[in-house]
C-alpha cells in the first residue's frame, strides 16, 4: 500500500513510498481509502460549482457557496506553505475592502487539525471562513479534482449565481479585478 504526502502531491515532488517499499514493475498502488480519483473534470472558468461542505475549526460543516455576498473567493491554502501565508494579509484586505460584496472562505489542506487552528490564530483569520479540506473527508478526492488543487496557494472566485469567474488571483490582482467589476 502507497502512503500518500498531501504535502509532497500539492507542491508536485515525488509522493514517498514506506522506506523500504518499491512499487512492483507496472503494478498501480492501492490508493488510501477517501483517495480514489475523481471522474468529474475541473471546474472551468463560466462553470457553476456545486454545493459542498467542510468542517469549521468546531467541525461544523459549512458551505461557502450560501454566503449572501455577490461574490465568493475560495482559497486553498496550508500552514507550513510560506507563500500561501503571504498572501493571507490580501485576503484580509480584500475582504475589509470590499466587505459586503466579497465573501472570503480561507479552506486549509493541513493534516495537522492543530497547526492549522494556530495558523488561523496567528495570521487574524477569524473575519475570514475559515474551513479544512481533509482527506479523511468523503468528498476529499473529489474536491481536489473538481478544484483542481495541483499546489497551492490556489484560488477560484465565484460570481453570485456561483460560476467560476477568475482562477488564481494573487496579490493586487484580486483587488483589481474587484475593482473593475464591483467599482470600489
Amino acid at each position: 500500500m502507497r502512503t500518500e504526502n498531501l504535502r509532497a502531491r500539492l507542491s508536485g515532488l515525488p509522493e514517498p513510498y514506506p522506506e523500504g517499499a518499491e512499487p512492483a514493475p507496472g503494478s498501480a498502488p492501492e490508493p488510501e481509502p477517501g483517495t480514489e480519483a475523481c471522474s468529474l473534470p475541473p471546474y472551468a472558468v463560466g462553470e457553476r460549482v456545486e454545493a459542498f461542505s467542510l468542517p469549521d475549526g468546531e467541525g461544523v460543516r459549512r458551505n461557502p457557496l450560501e454566503a449572501a455576498e455577490e461574490y465568493v473567493l475560495l482559497d486553498f491554502w496550508a500552514s507550513w506553505c510560506a507563500p500561501c501565508r503571504r498572501e493571507l494579509p490580501v485576503l484580509l484586505d480584500a475582504a475589509s475592502r470590499f466587505d459586503g460584496v466579497l465573501s472570503v472562505c480561507a479552506v486549509s489542506v493541513d493534516e495537522d487539525a492543530a497547526a492549522w487552528r494556530s495558523a488561523v490564530e496567528q495570521e487574524g483569520l477569524s473575519p475570514l471562513l475559515n474551513l479544512r479540506l481533509d482527506r479523511s473527508d468523503a468528498s476529499f478526492a473529489e474536491l481536489v479534482a473538481r478544484f483542481d488543487i495541483r499546489t497551492i496557494p490556489h484560488n477560484l472566485l465565484l460570481d453570485g449565481e456561483r460560476r467560476v469567474v477568475a482562477v488564481d488571483l494573487r496579490g493586487d490582482a484580486l483587488c483589481e479585478w474587484l475593482e473593475q467589476h464591483v467599482g470600489r
